[in-house]
């Protein structure tokens, strides 16, 4: 994806704010369809998706070829040990060495994460992005923190608990640290193996199948897999599980004039 589109695309019909720190939330309350709300939504976020997995891909794409190196019997060099012992650290590996083993491993955390995933999980976790903590936080996909003022304290938190809702300099970073949550936690062990047998069979990752592997994302359970199932199915986000698909998708919407938040809006059923 160029820069040039990925730019476009997050200004198409939204804000567009210099500067990371600085970019603001849209306020996707001020459109009243509900259609056209949900598709400036989706328009927002999946660019971000589409660029983590690009770099996750690029990562990727190194190791396969250091592996495919060593299997020939070649040792990697230093600047490839310095690349493999440093993502192996990155996602929690209990050895940080370059060897044929911990490349092996290290496949199945850096993989992409389907947009069509990550658009119903932020749609969810942050009410269309009308939440308190998407507004003021850039946090769209619930992430705690376990700090004192690391976050936004939730109204409803109960007596004794002391996590806060992430904060973020912006939606960009919310987007790379849920990414990096699902490849590093231990609790998403079988999305991960989900993912590394579609990519055994060499199909591409599936949002709807691994849905499958975060039941304990949520305190829903199984519920929260069905809902977020039913909103790939429904919204038909498998569309924007590629950059082109991305691009036809948010060039075809109609642009709307969005101002940053003033309030909060309705939550719309999936």
């Amino acid at each position: 994806m160029s820069r040039v589109w990925f730019a476009s695309a997050l200004c198409l019909g939204l804000i567009c704010c210099v500067g990371e720190t600085s970019q603001s939330v849209p306020d996707f309350a001020k459109i009243k369809n509900a259609s056209e709300r949900k598709q400036a939504f989706f328009c927002y976020l999946a660019p971000m998706l589409r660029k983590e997995n690009d770099r996750l891909l690029e990562d990727r794409k190194r190791l396969v070829k250091i592996l495919g190196e060593e299997k020939k019997g070649q040792k990697p060099g230093s600047s490839d040990r310095g690349f493999v012992e440093g993502l192996a650290k990155d996602y929690g590996l209990k050895t940080a060495t370059a060897d044929e083993g911990n490349v092996k491993r290290l496949l199945v955390h850096v993989d992409e994460v389907p947009v069509s995933l990550g658009l119903a999980q932020g749609a969810n976790e942050s009410a269309w992005g009308t939440s308190r903590f998407a507004r003021e936080g850039h946090n769209f996909f619930g992430q705690w923190c376990f700090e004192k003022g690391c976050g936004l304290v939730p109204e409803e938190r109960p007596k004794g608990k002391t996590y806060e809702v992430r904060l973020f300099r912006n939606a960009q970073d919310s987007v790379n640290a849920f990414m990096l949550n699902l490849n590093q936690n231990t609790r998403y062990e079988s999305l991960r193996a989900i993912r590394a047998e579609e990519r055994k069979r060499e199909e591409a990752p599936s949002g709807l199948a691994m849905a499958e592997g975060l039941r304990g994302y949520s305190a829903r359970g199984e519920e929260y897999v069905h809902t977020l199932q039913s909103m790939i199915r429904f919204n038909d986000l498998t569309r924007f599980d590629s950059a082109s698909g991305i691009k036809k998708a948010c060039e075809a919407r109609q642009t709307h004039a969005l101002r940053p938040f003033g309030g909060v809006g309705e939550n719309d059923p999936a």
